[in-house]
C-alpha cells in the first residue's frame, strides 16, 4: 500500500516539474521579439539595394559622390550597392571588347539613359542593367514601304547621308531606316524651305540611323566614346527633277 502511495506521489511531483518547466519555456521571448529587435527589423526594411549588371560584353563601376573618372580597377562584371540612407553615386559602364559598344542603361526593365555614366540619387531599391551590342560591320538598310519613292530614289538619298556621315571621322554607321511616306507633307516641305538656302523644294524624305561614336576621341565634347546613338534623324529635300540635298539632321 505504502509502495503504491509513493508511486502516485512521484508521478505528481514529476507532473508539477514538467508543468513548471513548460511555463518557463513559454516565457522565453523569441529572438527579435523585443523592442530592440523590432527596431532592427525596421532598419533592415529601409535598406536600399541597387544591383548593377550587364547585358552583352561589358563592365560596370560605381563610386560615392560625383566622380569624373574611373580607373581600370573600378570596373567589374556586376556590383551591388547597399545603403541605409539616401546618397548620391556615380555609375558607369564601358566595354573594351572589339565589336561591342554601349547602348543604354535599363532600370527595372525600362529604358533609363543612353549616357554610359550618370549620377544616381539612391532613394529606393532598383535593378540597373548596362546594355551592350555587337556590330559585325554590315550596315543594315531598311527601305520600308513607300508609294512615293523607288529604291533608286532612296539609295541616292542614302548616299548623300553617307557622304556627310563619313566626313565625321571615327564614327561607324550601323543601320539606316526610311521613316514613312508621311514625312513628305506640305508642312515638312514648308519647314525645310524655311531654312533659307535659296531652294524651292517640292519633295522631302526622312531617314533615321543608328551609329557608334569614335572608340577613343579625347576631343569629343557632346558624345561619349564607343556608344551607340539610335534614331538620329536626317532630312533631305529636292526640287522638281533635282538631286537630294541634306537640309537638316539631328534629334528634332
Amino acid at each position: 500500500m505504502k509502495r503504491g502511495i509513493s508511486i502516485i506521489i512521484s508521478f505528481i511531483v514529476v507532473f508539477l516539474l514538467l508543468a513548471c518547466g513548460k511555463k518557463d519555456l513559454d516565457e522565453i521571448p523569441f529572438e527579435g521579439s523585443s523592442e530592440e529587435g523590432f527596431q532592427d527589423e525596421n532598419k533592415m526594411s529601409d535598406l536600399y539595394t541597387v544591383t548593377i549588371n550587364v547585358d552583352g560584353i561589358g563592365e560596370v563601376a560605381y563610386m560615392q559622390g560625383n566622380v569624373t573618372e574611373f580607373t581600370d580597377d573600378d570596373y567589374f562584371q556586376s556590383a551591388q550597392i547597399n545603403l541605409a540612407e539616401v546618397d548620391d553615386y556615380t555609375i558607369s559602364a564601358r566595354t573594351t571588347e572589339e565589336g561591342w559598344s554601349f547602348v543604354k542603361w535599363v532600370k527595372d526593365g525600362d529604358d533609363y539613359t543612353v549616357e554610359p555614366t550618370f549620377i544616381l540619387t539612391i532613394d529606393e531599391s532598383a535593378d540597373f542593367r548596362a546594355v551592350f551590342e555587337f556590330f559585325d560591320g554590315e550596315v543594315e538598310i531598311d527601305y520600308g514601304t513607300s508609294d512615293i519613292y523607288s529604291k533608286e530614289d532612296m539609295d541616292s538619298a542614302i548616299q548623300v547621308i553617307m557622304d556627310e556621315f563619313n566626313s565625321w571621322g571615327g564614327y561607324e554607321m550601323h543601320s539606316i531606316r526610311y521613316v514613312s511616306d508621311d514625312c513628305n507633307s506640305e508642312e515638312n516641305i514648308e519647314w525645310l524651305n524655311s531654312h533659307g538656302d535659296g531652294n524651292d523644294y517640292t519633295e522631302c524624305i526622312e531617314f533615321v540611323t543608328d551609329y557608334r561614336t569614335p572608340l577613343d576621341d579625347k576631343e569629343a565634347i557632346t558624345v561619349e566614346n564607343n556608344c551607340i546613338y539610335k534614331d538620329y534623324e536626317w532630312w533631305l529635300a529636292r526640287t522638281s527633277g533635282g538631286n537630294w540635298i541634306l537640309v537638316d539632321s539631328g534629334y528634332c
